[in-house]
């Protein structure tokens, strides 16, 4: 069964696996000395060199929350690498997750150094890996590759793993707003010919947990978009300089049971020449139905169509001239939370990010290592001590992880303070926007 698409459908990526219940592939024949090891604390900083980060705390992270490294050596260097995942893992540029069962593993971000590229490296890495996890008692193993990557594709077909489904993306266009449409993002996942349903069915419920009938009965018109993507025709609320005109921008994301109307109040305190303000509405008043602490699957479909609204809204920037660096995302309570959930998902340099009581979304225990840089973006958080629905520890954990990304974090935690917006940290939101735009500029 496939889901219903446009012309402008686009494969981003494909899902592999392989039932670890039966005879293993040999793997191909190398012609170097590779040893392959699993990786410990102890070669952190070597592995973080290996993968280009500035210090191994990521590496640390990762190993912290339970997840499994294996290298490859020649003559004693470090030439390649993988990891290996055992309960819920990110797909960062789709806002996605893979969830998995017990006795399943997910494998990614697996690389081979340049200079040793070619040689057939990385089919021999992931052969020793799936080799390891059916030792391990496991008897499933998944793994992705984007549409394009053709030597990685490859690779996975030496190492005896199965195409299920490709992870396609269409664009749905919206009314006028600021530009001539808004795009809104719709991911699904497409069974490849002759792929037993039950697989297909099984990666589906991997990456959309709950929403998994949601798609199939979406395939017979049983089901509406707006059951899928409730945020998709929610209304679309400007402030400020006009899209012709605007150089920089905050998107402004409002709480629960609150309105766009009702976030955009704060620009009478944010006024900041050659900015516009864009406040999209969430359906029903509510970016997602359960506590920001509840299971993520809880909360979807919707968290994930409210992620998408963001991404479109960036996407509707860039085409009218204002990029990610000169835009702030400002989020307040739920609007928080989301907005900081999208950028620990989506790391890259921005103009800033404003947490006003909120915190990252998902239990206690989630895991954090989020890949990307914020490369030095501004990042400020400001909650009450005895906030009612934020945990401080929420905001205090959300600041280390931005802090791990490479945001420039500022966190001020106001004793006894109701959950509302207080001057001072609007006026720090000013200082951001002055940053981003000085006046005169």
């Amino acid at each position: 069964m496939t889901h219903p698409a446009g012309a402008d459908a686009q494969p981003q990526g494909t899902l592999w696996t392989l039932d670890l219940g039966q005879p293993l592939p040999v793997g191909p024949v190398l012609q170097v000395p590779l040893v392959f090891v699993r990786a410990g604390l102890e070669v952190a900083q070597e592995l973080a060199q290996a993968m280009d980060l500035d210090d191994p705390a990521v590496v640390l992270q990762r190993f912290e929350n339970g997840r499994h490294c294996y290298i490859g050596r020649i003559e004693g260097t470090l030439v390649t690498y993988g990891w290996v995942t055992f309960d819920e893992e990110g797909i960062g540029e789709l806002s996605l997750s893979i969830r998995l069962k017990a006795g399943e593993a997910y494998i990614w971000n697996c690389a081979t150094l340049p200079a040793y590229r070619g040689q057939r490296l990385y089919p021999a890495l992931l052969t020793h890996i799936i080799g390891e996890l059916q030792h391990q008692g496991l008897h499933r193993v998944w793994i992705g590759t984007d549409a394009d990557n053709l030597p990685s594709q490859s690779g996975m077909a030496l190492a005896g793993l199965q195409p299920i489904g490709d992870v396609v993306i269409s664009r749905v266009l919206r009314d006028v707003v600021i530009s001539r449409v808004l795009t809104m993002r719709r991911v699904w996942m497409r069974g490849r010919p002759g792929v037993p349903e039950q697989l297909v069915i099984d990666v589906r419920q991997a990456l959309f947990g709950e929403r998994e009938e949601v798609w199939l009965e979406a395939n017979s018109g049983e089901l509406s978009a707006g059951t899928m993507d409730p945020h998709l025709d929610q209304p679309l609320v400007l402030a400020g300089e006009p899209p012709g005109s605007a150089r920089a921008a905050m998107i402004m994301l409002h709480g629960r049971g609150a309105s766009a109307q009702d976030i955009l109040t704060l620009t009478a305190d944010l006024h900041w020449p050659g900015f516009i303000y864009l406040a999209p509405q969430a359906a029903g008043n509510t970016w997602y139905p359960n506590s920001f602490l509840a299971p993520i699957a809880s909360n979807e479909p919707d968290l994930s169509s409210g992620l998408a609204v963001i991404t479109s809204l960036l996407d509707q920037l860039a085409q009218v001239g204002i990029p990610v660096e000169r835009t702030i995302i400002l989020g307040f309570s739920q609007g928080a939370c989301l907005s900081l959930e999208y950028i620990a998902r989506n790391a890259r340099r921005y103009g800033g990010v404003v947490g006003l009581s909120g915190g990252l979304i998902g239990p206690d225990g989630t895991p954090r290592d989020y890949p990307g840089s914020l490369a030095g973006t501004p990042v400020f958080l400001g909650c009450s001590d005895m906030d009612p629905h934020i945990p401080k520890e929420r905001v205090e954990l959300s600041a280390e992880v931005m802090r791990q990304l490479g945001g420039n974090v500022t966190t001020r935690l106001y004793p006894h303070m109701d959950h509302t917006v207080n001057q001072d940290e609007l006026l720090f939101v000013q200082g951001m926007m002055a940053n981003v735009l000085p006046i005169g500029n």
